[in-house]
């Protein structure tokens, strides 16, 4: 019977130990539970602070992407009105300078007809005259002759400097569009 109380004892106490060590063993793996859940929500924090921080960069690069498209939609209407521009100021240029070689042209060949009839003055042709009438005549044709000659060439002289300054308006549009 000491032996059945020996055995008895013997398996009580390995039975004790090992739901001790058992139970200490599942302590320690919930600790390891815990302290994985613990590192779990801290890399989960981490990863929301840095959600949050990717999202404000995408934030950020699509507010740059606006704004620059804007401005790329600004330079575009830009070249378009310069473009526009240009095509009208060469059109305006063209027309004009049509216009001023033709009046050029004119007053070159009044001034050859005035050289071809030689020492001839207004004044020779105005006492040329045969009674006080014709002499009356001749003095206003003399008069619009000679007003239509300045405002030729004062005209020549206006055009020209409006061609000028198109072409300088030409060229200051081709450079803003460069």
């Amino acid at each position: 019977m000491k032996k059945r109380v020996l055995s008895f004892l013997l398996v009580f106490v390995i039975i004790i130990f090992s739901s001790i060590s058992f139970s200490a063993t599942k302590q320690e793996q919930l600790d390891a539970k815990k302290k994985e859940i613990e590192k779990t929500k801290t890399q989960m924090n981490q990863n929301k602070s840095e959600q949050k921080s990717v999202l404000s960069d995408i934030n950020t690069i699509d507010t740059n992407i606006n704004t620059t498209e804007k401005k790329v939609n600004d330079i575009k209407n830009e070249i378009s009105f310069l473009e526009k521009d240009i095509e009208n100021t060469q059109e305006d240029i063209e027309v004009t300078q049509a216009d001023y070689d033709k009046k050029y042209e004119l007053r070159k060949s009044r001034m050859i007809a005035y050289y071809k009839n030689g020492n001839v003055s207004m004044q020779e042709l105005s006492n040329e005259a045969s009674d006080e009438t014709e002499k009356l005549y001749m003095e206003r044709v003399i008069d619009k002759i000679v007003t239509y000659d300045t405002s030729l060439v004062n005209e020549l002289e206006r055009m020209k400097i409006d061609l000028e300054e198109k072409k300088a308006k030409l060229e200051d549009s081709k450079a803003q569009m460069q």
